[in-house]
């Protein structure tokens, strides 16, 4: 499969992110992927989303939560320390029901019908209690669909996209726990499909979200801005709002209280960019981060936004001619350039590819992966200075390239955090053994600092068919990971969480959310 291919598979989105769940655990000075030619867009989904955003976050379901890329797919969560490193094995198999909310140190939302088949449900996994809890939300009666939950940045409460009891999709504000009486931020209009991404500002006064609530009734997603508390007479369109119904925003972040930064291909169709837009106007003017004439032909931003310790914005193109570079631009578009530590590796080929990238939940470091010094093998590298040419190969898994197999992490949401910086949490389809199958996507450890090193932690049951981890995310006490994937039987999405980061090949069987015969979590993001 060429590489294109490869990260298509990879994300199948959520976006996020996949993904994405990363919430406001960043500090609030904090704002806060390669594949070959022919790479392109797919939107975006989970986890979501992130480093050192302040606050990205997306819960939106799907593959690779974009939510961003560090510790829930990973996040700004500093200075925590990580646990469990030894000996606890894969969480047990979390108990079903219950109403209101869970207590723990370690948690994490999970949506999908999860719990009944065909039926829509929202609910906390929590540890070390190890059980999984449905919420019953006031006034609710019936979930028709749930598109994302997303924690707010101080963790007290979610924001959760649904259709229920016949209405169009709104967002709602809950508490936590999913208690009490919701505040309504949006409400859609009957021709409403869905909403694609979700990101609370760094404040947690407001919420950005991507949806195709038909302005001109063209049924593309654009990007809108509502108070949380449900005090906006109507969301605020802050992109472009054009007339093809073929353009779309992916994902969307916010780079401070007044920035939103968002993915898409809404000027050019499918041509993607990435777009910065304060909110504090009273018409939005878009800024591309890259010139607009710079992504025609094919060439394109191919990832959401992460943001420096310092307020760069970080994000992969082929702007330069067809293949996948990391850059960095101010938060007006200006002073673009390539990020040093990613331009200085190469290959037989030249100048190496990135497949995926994650700033530090403390903003001063970067995570890439690239297919350096081997082509068309993906290992995952750390600068301990974002502005620095020096970076360190931190992974080793598959020493050698396979001709014609793109390996290794490669689409957003494969490479995060862990809180406290010593530890990356990576998806990828290295090949561990002889058998080991191309785009098969496994969840390993890999250390952040030290000696290069790396161990696959979840194995795929022999019965799994073609079983892949869609995303991944530390909890925001850093004790465990969550993984959401169909390792155990082929297209149906479970849950599966360790304390344990060292022992290779851990069991699939033991899993968090077990789910009925054709039942699936549709997504999952973190709960602080």
């Amino acid at each position: 499969m060429d590489g294109s291919r490869k990260e298509n598979l990879m994300r199948l989105t959520s976006t996020t992110l996949a993904l994405v769940s990363l919430v406001g655990l960043v500090p609030a000075l904090i704002a806060g992927c390669g594949s070959d030619d022919g790479d392109t867009e797919s939107s975006s989904t989970t986890t979501t989303t992130s480093s050192g955003m302040t606050t990205t976050s997306s819960g939106v379901g799907g593959d690779m939560s974009s939510s961003s890329s560090s510790s829930s797919t990973s996040s700004g969560m500093g200075g925590m320390g990580m646990g469990g490193m030894g000996g606890m094995g894969a969480g047990g198999m979390g108990g079903m029901g219950g109403m209101g909310g869970a207590t723990s140190d370690a948690a994490a939302y999970v949506w999908g019908d999860w719990d009944t088949d065909n039926t829509d449900d929202v609910g906390i996994i929590s540890y070390p209690a190890g059980t999984a809890q449905k919420l019953a939300l006031m006034g609710v009666t019936a979930i028709n669909d749930i598109d994302g939950v997303v924690a707010s940045p101080d963790g007290t409460k979610m924001a959760i996209a649904l259709e229920a009891d016949g209405n169009p999709v709104q967002i709602l504000v809950y508490n936590a726990d999913g208690s009490g009486a919701p505040t309504v931020v949006a409400a859609a209009s009957a021709a409403t499909v869905g909403v694609a991404d979700m990101a609370w500002s760094p404040d947690g006064t407001q919420i950005a979200f991507i949806a195709d609530w038909n302005i001109n009734a063209n049924g593309h997603n654009i990007v809108f801005v509502a108070n949380a508390d449900g005090s906006s007479n109507a969301p605020k369109l802050v992109s472009q709002e054009t007339m093809d119904s073929a353009q779309d925003a992916y994902s969307v972040s916010w780079v401070n209280n007044t920035t939103v930064a968002y993915h898409g291909d809404l000027v050019d169709n499918g041509e993607d960019n990435l777009y910065t837009s304060d909110v504090t106007l009273t018409v939005p003017a878009p800024v591309p981060l890259v010139p607009e004439a710079m992504t025609l032909d094919g060439s394109e931003v191919r990832s959401g936004a992460q943001v420096d310790a310092g307020g760069k914005i970080y994000f992969r193109s082929s702007h330069l001619g067809g293949a996948f570079y990391l850059f960095r631009a101010d938060v007006d578009g200006q002073n673009l350039e390539q990020v040093a530590a990613s331009a200085a590796l190469t290959n037989g080929n030249g100048q190496a590819e990135v497949g995926d990238f994650a700033i530090s939940p403390d903003g001063t470091q970067i995570a890439f992966s690239a297919d350096a010094p081997n082509a068309e093998l993906y290992q995952v590298y750390v600068a301990t200075d974002v502005g620095m040419a020096a970076s360190t190969l931190q992974s080793n898994v598959q020493a050698a390239a396979v001709v014609g197999e793109f390996r290794g992490p490669v689409g957003e949401g494969t490479i995060v955090w862990s809180p406290d910086q010593t530890t990356l949490a990576v998806i990828a389809d290295w090949q561990v053994n002889a058998m080991g199958i191309d785009n098969d996507q496994s969840a390993f450890i890999v250390p952040a600092s030290g000696a290069a090193g790396g161990v696959r932690i979840l194995a795929a049951s022999a019965n799994s068919g073609n079983p892949d981890v869609n995303s991944i995310l530390f909890s925001s006490d850093g004790s465990r990971i969550f993984a959401r994937g169909d390792l155990v039987v082929g297209n149906e999405t479970e849950v599966h969480s360790t304390a344990d980061f060292v022992t290779a090949d851990q069991e699939a069987t033991t899993v968090v959310v077990d789910v009925p015969s054709g039942g699936d979590v549709a997504g999952i993001s973190l709960k602080p």
